[in-house]
């Protein structure tokens, strides 16, 4: 069973002697050695005793292979320090090497050698210390590809002279000890820091790696080539800390993470993404692994634990997984991967034949499972394939993208030409709705005619002659305000002409009327509007809207509203009752006769889109776009979740987009996160990369417009040896060539490169454009004839 044993501080390594029968555990704060029995751990010796300093504050920890009574530290002050017990004093500290100036971060025994011992430190240094003689006898530095910080260092168990390193920069080094001037072999195995490494017990050529990149790759190498071969690769949940191969088991290693996750995994490295057994004692993360036998392991953790892991107790994660699998092609077609029956499921007779001859399962009995099985739960599954008879989704998805407008233009504009582009592709409900959203948020000042305040300034003549039928092909939105006042005070200041009895409007008024409802819904046409307050009854509309009009331009004292929200008026009470008198002032026109209303215009009026309750004939001549569509913003966040839900996710980032700020605000952020990142996958799987690119920049999201700016890794290569270059580097350290030298000046190209995509020669573009004016030949003489662009 699992047992345990708690210290006073965060163990940083373990290890045990060569007998498995006592384990050292070393922190900043803590350094004891146990013994290990049945069922339990005992104290023995606490080796932080005598004058405390930075060269206890251990980091790592290992003891000789050969000798129980030696073992060493690496400081975090960079000390390297050896601990004899058999020294019969309190301190068994024995020799220290100050050699390091930084943190030490593994030290290693060679395997049969009592007296060669090898450290690692953040400087990039790995140091041989013969213990014969105390003295560090060689140093090991890295190339100028690789000089980061060591992070482990492990000697081969199958080669006595050959030990390899793990580094900050993703890089594993072969050494042989007998020679510090170059490296056997240097290879890239991770895009990060490595932390750990470890050879195989068994295997002669596989080694495992892993790294702060989530995985644990294990490699392989041929005894007649210097490289190093990717066999397995296993992919974590974080960063990976360590790795220990099982041992009798060749297939099995045990990792544990760097942080967040506080699980001992223990892999089948032919499973990359389900862990064989998963042990989760420890409270925060671990750090050390080593293994008693096959069944049995330690490890230990920055919650100051040691825990003795016995296998029976792990949880099998294959068990309780579910076993079935489906996924859809980009033309719409479904695989189904369906389980007919189960190793160890417990049930019996289950038949996997389809139809109503299929036979009923038999009743079901328990078997007793040996929990130590070490093997992967078998399922013999059936594929299922489902066809899509007809699928446009491809077709019209890919369009659509293409031919969407979402920036650059007027509102107006964007949603009619969208709503062409789903015309043209059959989509008439989207494209209604592409209509409806510009009807929507459509300015009211195109509908409805402006009133501008009188100028309070006395004797102030100097007004605007109205729009005359000689000029057809003016703005009609130039100068609108001065021909809206010249027509209200014309109608006004001409008193040549005596006023209806009836009405109390002459007849220029009348005329100047109709050729103003002439001149506005021609306008109204020309932007392709629809005039939703026009009634059958042309007049009828005039008297109501100019009434208004006259009232106002009759008043003394009257200016804009100063609110932005005016108090809402009803319509009643805006006329005034027609005088019996014909000599009634002037200043104070009575209105009109009210003409009966049909049904028809009623209806009119009441309309959902066009209701009074929605826009007030006389609220609206002061009510802005964005007053007006406030009503509406509910149903737009409604509408594009329909479209999200029903899984056309392209039109609701699309109609996000292009409403901009009309919208912001009335949809949650995760909700929008959610749409886009969906979108732009959809986008990546159709390969339409530059489109997903724009969508990204027209988002507003913060997490959505950091896309672009991650994950971007670029890798060069030597283009004659074709080997990884040197970061900043214009020379290939292998081959000792120059790399992208330029075609005229033969030196390298350190700014802007440019080449020919037909002979792949190029160089600076400064001569390039010198050669080009005078030849169109390749400079190198290859004969291609290039065209510079």
């Amino acid at each position: 069973m699992t047992t345990s044993v708690h210290l006073d501080s965060g163990i940083n390594a373990i290890a045990t002697n060569r007998e498995k029968t006592q384990v050292a555990a070393a922190g900043r704060l803590v350094f004891k050695i146990f013994h290990i029995e049945e069922g339990s751990f005992r104290e023995y010796l606490d080796l932080r005793v005598g004058r405390i300093n930075l060269n206890y504050s251990c980091n790592d920890v290992v003891w000789n292979s050969v000798r129980d009574d030696i073992l060493a530290t690496g400081a975090t002050n960079g000390a390297v320090v050896t601990w004899n017990l058999g020294i019969s004093k309190g301190n068994k500290m024995d020799k220290v090497f100050t050699d390091n100036t930084r943190t030490v971060n593994k030290v290693c025994f060679h395997p049969s050698e009592w007296n060669i011992l090898l450290s690692g430190s953040s400087g990039g240094v790995i140091r041989y210390f013969d213990l014969r003689n105390n003295v560090c006898a060689s140093t090991f530095s890295g190339t100028k590809n690789s000089s980061g910080s060591i992070r482990d260092i492990q000697f081969s168990p199958h080669q006595m002279f050959i030990f390899a390193s793990a580094t900050d920069d993703g890089y594993v080094q072969f050494w042989d000890y007998r020679r510090n001037d170059r490296v056997l072999l240097q290879e890239l195995v991770h895009q990060n820091i490595v932390f750990s490494l470890d050879w195989h017990p068994e295997e002669r050529n596989w080694l495992a790696t892993s790294g702060r990149d989530k995985t644990i790759k294990i490699w392989h190498q041929e005894s007649h080539e210097l490289k190093l071969h990717l066999d397995y690769t296993l992919y974590h949940i974080q960063s990976v800390r360590k790795v220990k191969w099982r041992p009798e088991r060749k297939y099995h290693i045990a990792s544990c993470s760097q942080v967040d996750d506080n699980a001992v995994s223990v892999w089948d490295i032919r499973r990359p993404y389900v862990p064989f057994a998963v042990f989760e004692e420890h409270k925060e993360a671990p750090t050390g692994i080593t293994w008693y036998d096959q069944n049995i392991f330690l490890t230990s953790g920055k919650d100051g634990v040691i825990y003795q892991h016995v296998f029976k107790d792990a949880k099998k994660p294959a068990e309780t997984s579910n076993p079935v699998g489906v996924s859809m092609s980009l033309n719409g077609d479904i695989f189904h991967i369906a389980v007919q029956s189960g190793r160890n499921s417990g049930v019996r007779g289950l038949s996997t034949s389809d139809g109503p001859s299929a036979k009923r399962p038999m009743p079901m009995f328990f078997r007793r499972h040996d929990r130590t099985a070490e093997s992967f739960v078998t399922y013999e599954s059936r594929l299922i394939f489902h066809e899509l008879r007809e699928n446009r989704f491809s077709e019209w998805f890919c369009e659509t993208a293409k031919q969407y407008q979402l920036v650059g233009k007027p509102f107006g504009e964007l949603c009619e030409e969208n709503a062409k582009v789903a015309e043209e592709l059959g989509r008439h409900q989207v494209a209604q709705t592409w209509h409806l959203l510009r009807l929507f948020f459509v300015d009211v000042s195109q509908v409805v005619p402006k009133v501008y305040s009188k100028q309070s300034s006395a004797g102030s003549t100097d007004v605007t002659s109205p729009r005359t039928q000689a000029e057809p092909d003016k703005d009609p939105d130039s100068n609108s305000i001065h021909r809206d006042t010249a027509m209200n005070q014309h109608s006004l200041q001409d008193v040549g002409h005596a006023p209806d009895s009836a009405t109390g409007v002459t007849d220029e008024e009348s005329d100047s009327d109709i050729d103003r409802t002439k001149w506005r819904n021609k306008n109204l046409q020309m932007d392709g509007i629809e005039d939703p307050f026009t009634l059958d009854d042309d007049d009828n509309y005039d008297e109501n809207f100019d009434l208004l009009d006259l009232n106002l331009a009759n008043s003394d004292n009257w200016n804009l509203p100063a609110e932005a929200f005016p108090h809402r008026h009803e319509i009643e009470n805006i006329g005034r009752q027609s005088s019996p008198d014909p000599t009634h002032d002037r200043s104070r026109p009575s209105s009109p006769p009210t003409k009966p209303v049909d049904d028809d215009q009623e209806n009119s009026h009441n309309h959902q889109l066009l209701a009074s309750q929605a826009i007030d004939q006389a609220i609206t001549k002061h009510r802005s776009e964005f007053n007006l569509s406030i009503k509406y913003r509910p149903l737009i966040k409604d509408m594009l979740s329909y479209y999200a839900d029903k899984g056309d996710v392209q039109m609701s980032v699309s109609a996000y987009v292009v409403l901009g700020d009309k919208i912001k605000g009335e949809i949650p952020s995760e909700t929008i996160e959610h749409w886009f990142i969906s979108y732009i996958e959809l986008l990546s799987r159709f390969k339409l990369w530059p489109i997903a690119n724009h969508v990204i920049k027209c988002s507003d999201h913060p997490n959505i417009q950091m896309l672009n700016q991650q994950s971007t890794t670029i890798y060069a290569n030597c283009n004659n040896c074709d080997k990884p270059l040197e970061k900043k580097s214009w020379a290939c350290n292998r081959c000792g060539k120059l790399t992208n030298t330029c075609s005229v000046c033969h030196l390298p190209v350190k700014g802007l490169y440019s080449w020919c995509q037909g002979c792949s020669h190029g160089g600076h573009m400064g001569h390039l454009k010198e050669w080009f004016s005078r030849s169109t030949q390749c400079p190198t003489g290859c004969g291609h004839e290039c065209e510079l662009r």
